[in-house]
């Protein structure tokens, strides 16, 4: 992270500089062109005017034309010789017989056959500081830039050092490393996010290490039963004995085989990021389609049904099937006599009611069931995972499920789904 923080923080440095050097330039460089294209427009005409003066004087009359001209100017002006070593690199350009630049501030024009000239200057600068308040400046705004730059990373570098330092707590096995509380509250988003991916993950992790202990103790049991009525059929030479020994084996089976599909259903609703193939389903068709299945498998029990035939719902039909028929063989398997299923809509929901006149759940057990695996009733054959089924798929259309007591005095489910606008 330290390595992380250098580079970032000499990046920007580097840009600052650059950026700097392009200012020194667009100023400086720019402002001096500036500079001797005003010269040019405003002292040229009257430095060439001089000279002229210079070379139609007499010898007698170069002196009084000279502190004329002097007298003319603002700064100062003097005759070089263009033979002196000093200046013969300027003669060649002078002979082409307009002003020239010398020095960067001055200007010369020659006279007497380009044997002598006047020299104009330093002229004064008319845009722009001079190069060396530019460069100070500069260097003042980089280092208090950089000092600024550094206080202000500084806290995203602490925050992105203790999402680095929870993430390797996690990594090494403490599931319950999170970043602190005062730290989540002054940092940038990125560490609620953190800390809702480790609660996510530790929740994940948690659930598949109670599922495959609950798995471990499902499973044994059939597999129990198919190995000793195994035993048993091997020893035995009674005919009927052997058939009743190869029937329970495959009754072993067909329960194995039914809990390992419930358990693959569950494990494949447990990814967040499972596509659903969604289309508009109509509630009332479904309880139908459900009931008409599912209705024979409980001769004894007669099934009511009252739901409102306009209500549909974007989901995934299979999935919705299952939660309804998970609820509603629950409810044949504990009632008396009678089971009604109702659709309606209350509020903002559509609510799938399914209730049942048997015994009803205990009020501390409303929340146990919908976990994998439990079975209230000591007797139930079933898998222990139906009810966590509902709550799965209720929860992957964005709804919940909850179990009350009606007023027959059995359970009441509720399946309440965000209802839409053409629900």
């Amino acid at each position: 992270m330290t390595r992380l923080f250098i580079r970032f923080y000499v990046g920007i440095v580097g840009i600052l500089i650059l950026a700097s050097m392009l200012q020194y330039y667009n100023v400086f460089i720019s402002s001096n062109s500036q500079n001797i294209q005003i010269h040019r427009d405003i002292h040229f005409g009257g430095i060439r005017l001089a000279g002229d003066q210079m070379d139609a004087a007499t010898p007698e009359e170069i002196v009084s034309t000279f502190q004329l001209i002097k007298r003319d100017y603002d700064f100062p002006v003097e005759i070089i010789e263009l033979l002196d070593p000093k200046y013969r690199q300027l003669a060649p350009r002078l002979a082409l017989g307009d002003p020239q630049f010398h020095a960067g501030q001055t200007i010369a024009i020659s006279f007497n056959n380009n044997r002598q000239a006047l020299l104009f200057g330093p002229i004064p600068q008319y845009v722009g500081p001079s190069q060396s308040k530019l460069l100070w400046s500069s260097v003042a705004i980089l280092a208090l830039t950089a000092i600024a730059i550094a206080f202000l990373i500084r806290p995203v570098v602490r925050q992105l050092q203790n999402v680095e330092k929870t993430a390797l707590a996690i990594a090494e096995g403490d599931l319950t490393a999170r970043i602190k509380g005062a730290d989540v509250r002054a940092s940038i988003p990125i560490a609620s996010a953190f800390n809702s991916m480790a609660d996510r993950t530790e929740s994940v992790l948690n659930s598949q290490r109670e599922l495959l202990q609950a798995v471990s103790h499902e499973l044994r049991t059939p597999l129990a039963r198919i190995r000793f009525a195994t035993e048993l059929a091997e020893t035995t030479d009674d005919e009927a004995k052997r058939k009743s020994r190869l029937e329970s084996i495959n009754s072993a089976t067909e329960q194995l085989d039914g809990l390992v599909g419930e358990l693959l259903n569950y494990v494949r609703l447990e990814s967040e990021t499972e596509a659903h193939a969604l289309a508009n389903v109509r509630l009332a068709e479904l309880v139908s389609d459900v009931v008409a299945k599912r209705g024979p498998l409980f001769p004894n029990i007669h099934f009511e049904t009252e739901c409102v035939s306009t209500l549909t719902i974007p989901g995934n039909r299979n999935g919705l099937r299952t939660a309804i028929g998970n609820l509603v063989s629950n409810a044949g398997r504990h009632a008396k006599s009678k089971v009604g299923i109702q659709v309606f809509k209350l509020g903002p929901h559509l609510v799938i009611r399914v209730d049942d006149d048997g015994p009803g759940i205990a009020e501390k057990d409303f929340e146990k069931v919908f976990k994998p695996f439990i079975r209230l009733d000591t007797e139930d054959k079933g898998s222990g995972l139906g009810l966590a089924l509902v709550d799965r798929i209720t929860k992957k259309h964005n709804g919940f499920v909850s179990v009350t007591r009606n007023p027959m005095g059995g359970a009441r489910f509720e399946i309440k789904l965000p209802a839409t606008q053409n629900g």
